[in-house]
This record gives C-alpha cells, structure tokens and sequence, in this order.
C-alpha cells in the first residue's frame, strides 16, 4: 500500500489527525487541573478539620476547664454561661491567663490560616462556629479591657470572630424566614 494513497499528497488525513490528538490533548488537560483542583479544595477542607481538631484539643478544651475551675463550677454548668461574671478571675489565676494566650495565639495562627485560604472558612463554620462565637463571647471582655491584649494582640481572630458572627446571624435569619 502506497502512502500517498492513503494520506494523498497533501497529508489531509495526517492533518486531521494531528487535530483530533491536539483536541484530545486539551480535553485531558483540562480534565486534569479540574481534577487536581477538586483534589486540592478537599484536602484543604481536611487539613482545617484535622489541624482544628488536633490542636484545639490542647486549647479551647484546656481553656474551658480553667475556666469552670476558676468559677467553682462543673463543666456541664460551665457550658451553659453566655458570659463570665468579671475580669477579676482572670487577674488572679496565671494558669488561666496561661490558657487563655495558649487559646488566643492559636486561633490567631488559624485565623491567619484561614484568611490565606490554606484552611477552609465554610468547613470551619461548619464544624465549629458555633462553639468558637460562645467561647469568645466568653473572653470579649477580657480582650476589650487588658492593656496589650486590647489593641495589638490577636487582629485576625478577632476578624474571623466578626466573619463568623454576621454568617451566624445572617443564617439565623435565614431559618426563621423559611419558617414563618
């Protein structure tokens, strides 16, 4: 069999299929950075959850006991405060001054986390919103009246305690219109 025959003298056919592998070659490019891409948001979402639970543990928990301690109240009455009497305990207590800034500087690495999108806002709501806007409502008042904590210390963390308040609420509004 004779090649020009095949492909003619002008290579149409070789042409052709020239375009068509071209063609093929794109689709799969672009099949896989989508892949890649949905590979990449799932691990990211997993790390938030991983990286919140495995050190919140050595915080908020830690926190929440010095704290039910600190007031002479078990841990199950301890979670039902919307806020704590007064400042007073903090001043007296290093060890839970010590929980506290151990508490503080981790959300505000997670919250530096979190606004570089390495961690996932939505699956931090999710997760643990809630529980992060009662625990700082907590400690508000702290944060408002101690000298270096008041202005400098913890800006992220504070930004994302703003970001999850108006999410809460706008959420909130939300089910009770769908109700009513």
């Amino acid at each position: 069999m004779d090649y020009k025959m095949i492909f003619g003298d002008s290579g149409i056919l070789l042409n052709i299929l020239t375009l068509a592998a071209l063609i093929v070659i794109i689709i799969m490019l672009f099949i896989t950075k989508r892949s890649i891409t949905k590979d990449h948001e799932r691990r990211k979402k997993q790390a938030t959850i991983e990286y919140f639970n495995r050190t919140s543990n050595n915080t908020s928990g830690p926190l929440r006991i010095a704290m039910s301690e600190a007031l002479n109240e078990s841990l199950i009455e301890f979670s039902h405060r919307t806020s704590l009497p007064d400042e007073s305990i903090w001043k007296e207590n290093q060890e839970l001054q010590i929980a506290l800034l151990r508490y503080l500087r981790y959300m505000e690495r997670f919250s530096v986390g979190i606004k570089l999108k390495i961690f996932d806002f939505e699956t931090f709501y999710y997760a643990a919103g809630k529980e992060t806007l009662e625990l700082y409502l907590l400690i508000k008042n702290v944060l408002n009246t101690i000298g270096p904590i008041k202005n400098k210390f913890c800006p992220e963390y504070k930004l994302l305690y703003q970001e999850i308040l108006v999410r809460y609420y706008s959420n909130n509004l939300k089910k009770k219109n769908i109700l009513t």
